[in-house]
């Protein structure tokens, strides 16, 4: 083989082995999430009016108003920040979401399409 060629191989081998991989595996499994205060539309929103929970085994649940209201189902790492989320039941109309999900330490934010912050969560103790 040409040494070029062998430049090219590892080339398309390391690009093959970074695409897809996730900055969240290790750091999501197994978690806990309570959203921070803010003020959404001139609503106070107190901090735990949202919970996020990642189970091991790749389940989710979403509590929204001191779990009020429920949804579950499971969730995939994607590229990057990138999370798939597969509900069990309608949420804002759909079922399935990729969400950017950003994990530093006890910080977790969700970041839109805009790369604006959208919701930010501490880490449940």
């Amino acid at each position: 083989m040409r040494p070029t060629g062998l430049l090219s191989l590892f080339v398309l081998a390391a690009v093959a082995l970074t695409v897809g991989c996730s900055n969240n595996t290790g750091k999501i499994e197994g978690t806990k999430w309570n959203s921070r205060a803010k003020q959404l539309g001139g609503i106070s929103l107190p901090a735990g009016a949202v919970q996020l929970e990642f189970g091991k085994s790749g389940s989710f649940v979403y509590r929204v108003g001191a779990g009020k209201v429920v949804y579950e189902g499971t969730y995939t790492l994607g590229s990057g920040d990138t999370v798939f989320l597969d509900c069990t039941t309608e949420l804002g109309g759909h079922k399935t979401y990729s969400q950017n999900l950003k994990i530093s330490g006890d910080k977790l934010t969700e970041i839109n399409d805009y790369a604006q912050e959208v919701e930010v969560f501490d880490r449940a103790q």
